[in-house]
């Protein structure tokens, strides 16, 4: 009989947050720039990560265990209210910048305590002049910036030999952080010696990991559906076999 599951082992990861104590901060004027922050809506986000890492460093040493990861920054993401405005700022082409998610464990035998750490970062940066040489300077952050603690050695995570999955799942409602994503974008006249365009948003917060669920991935759900239409055939044949008995 053919028997398929969607382990950790083979899935990517999606997360989910709850963000609140959301702040909005506006600035106007570039020259000498006027800053207005005002509450904003509170959010919840999901987000899946690969599962395959990047990299992985294991720097233990004594009673400490201690590793950490790198994974790609998030293939898809549910947005959070602000994403469509922030990101819409980066218009031109991109000309710069980092994504990543960033992992590190650490758990001391001797003192039996730990921390973990994430950072999901994406930065994403266009910087261009045209040929009347207006130059145009673009952004669009986000970042949740994550921590925990621990006091058994069984929430700590190998991230040289552990998955994503377990990572996560070891720290679900314990870790949390902060949140911040923002769009930017200024145009220089070189003419007027002035900013012919300026805005600034950025949004911060608190940001708490709520859930952590294992997503096939898409040639490991593929397998996984046939599996379970051929599993439904086996059935229809012995149901009709029955049937003529």
């Amino acid at each position: 009989m053919l028997c398929l599951s969607a382990t950790s082992v083979h899935a990517d990861v999606m997360l989910t947050f709850d963000g609140s104590n959301v702040t909005q901060n506006d600035c106007t004027g570039a020259m000498q720039p006027t800053c207005v922050t005002t509450a904003a809506t509170s959010f919840q986000e999901s987000m899946v990560i690969a599962s395959m890492p990047l990299s992985t460093t294991d720097t233990s040493f004594g009673a400490v265990m201690q590793s950490n990861a790198f994974y790609n920054f998030a293939y898809m993401r549910s947005g959070t209210p602000y994403t469509p405005t922030m990101s819409s700022r980066v218009n031109n082409a991109i000309t710069g910048g980092q994504s990543f998610t960033q992992l590190d464990n650490t758990f001391d035998n001797s003192s039996t305590s730990g921390n973990s750490s994430a950072l999901i970062y994406s930065d994403v940066i266009s910087d261009t002049t045209d040929n009347t040489g207006n130059r145009t300077q673009q952004e669009y952050k986000i970042s949740y910036n994550l921590l925990g603690g621990f006091i058994s050695s069984q929430f700590y995570t190998s991230l040289t030999s552990d998955t994503l999955f377990s990572f996560f799942t070891n720290n679900l409602g314990n870790i949390g952080g902060s949140f911040d994503e923002l769009g930017t974008t200024s145009t220089l006249d070189p003419v007027g010696l002035g900013l012919s365009l300026y805005a600034f948003t950025e949004f911060t917060g608190d940001v708490k990991l709520i859930d952590v669920q294992s997503v096939p991935e898409p040639g490991m759900l593929a397998l996984w559906l046939a599996g379970l239409a051929s599993i439904a055939g086996v059935r229809r044949v012995r149901q009709s076999a029955e049937k003529q008995t």
